[in-house]
């Protein structure tokens, strides 16, 4: 092996630092791409459809919160709507469910944050849980209270 100051010119000048000469590019063939961070790739809820996981979240976390009559973790509504977010961009039947026609993109989510949410409340409360309709936790909407339903047992 030999040391650098035994390399000829020839050698010495195809080694170097330079940069390789640029070709011209007639600009209406270039193709210019924003450049959009990894983070920001993926797929989520509020991007590709006019819903927004955070007010379906909030709004399913207030009507749970008013039925019970008790104060929920407002930290939950930041897990519900991130959670969707999540599936959405794993599960690509999830995925086509939200992309539905019309408003059952919405429906499903109200739908799916429900039952996550049966799912928090059971996990800290179970006496909690018991008072909600044994409907809830598939997704279906709370009953009106003023019809005598106050007393839902399972």
């Amino acid at each position: 092996m030999g040391w650098i100051s035994d390399l000829d010119e020839a050698d010495a000048a195809r080694l170097s630092a330079r940069s390789a000469p640029r070709r011209e590019i007639e600009p209406e063939t270039a193709v210019y791409r924003r450049y959009v961070p990894r983070r920001c790739r993926r797929l989520w809820i509020e991007r590709d459809t006019p819903i927004i996981p955070g007010a379906v979240a909030g709004a399913v976390w207030q009507e749970a919160s008013a039925w019970l009559d008790e104060e929920l973790p407002r930290g939950w509504i930041c897990r519900l709507a991130s959670r969707a977010d999540v599936i959405y961009f794993h599960n690509p039947r999830f995925r086509r469910k939200i992309r539905g026609p019309g408003n059952t993109g919405r429906d499903w989510l109200w739908t799916f944050t429900r039952h996550w949410l049966a799912a928090m409340i059971r996990r800290r409360d179970y006496d909690l849980y018991t008072q909600l309709p044994a409907s809830y936790s598939i997704g279906r909407d709370l009953p009106d209270r003023r019809h005598g339903q106050t007393d839902c047992k399972r």
